[in-house]
């Protein structure tokens, strides 16, 4: 028989969260806990220093500390971004349609590695959409 008290049934319940950084920062935590993220917008500041930049995304609850070791906890590959001082840099993601599945929470910091972290200290803003996953 069909739900009909207008209220949406477990499985199709979907509850959207958003993370959003007011200032200038090194990275931050989009979710501390089992996440799909749909969404995700990045600005380099202007005042940055030109460069080649890595926006790193991974499933970790909380930035580490930089390191030479080879990172494998990525949920999207880094991504290089080209920045020119003078002008903001922005960089969008957009998986809405099925969303990449964190199974421990996620993390974004700009880098200047690619491959290790080396973190930017207070580099950009940024915008995220996530939700709990759908049991």
């Amino acid at each position: 028989m069909p739900h009909t008290d207008g209220a949406p049934t477990a499985h199709f319940a979907n509850t959207f969260n958003t993370y959003v950084s007011s200032a200038l920062e090194l990275g931050g935590v989009i979710a501390a806990a089992p996440r799909v993220l749909h969404k995700f917008n990045v600005i380099i500041d202007a005042g940055v220093a030109t460069a080649t930049y890595y926006l790193h995304i991974r499933n970790l609850t909380a930035i580490p500390a930089n390191s030479a070791t080879a990172i494998t906890d990525w949920l999207f590959p880094s991504i290089p971004i080209r920045h020119n001082t003078g002008v903001p840099t922005p960089f969008d993601i957009d998986v809405s349609k099925y969303g990449i599945p964190a199974d421990v929470g996620i993390i974004w910091y700009i880098s200047t590695a690619q491959f290790t972290k080396t973190a930017l200290a207070s580099a950009g803003t940024a915008f995220a959409l996530f939700s709990r996953p759908i049991a």
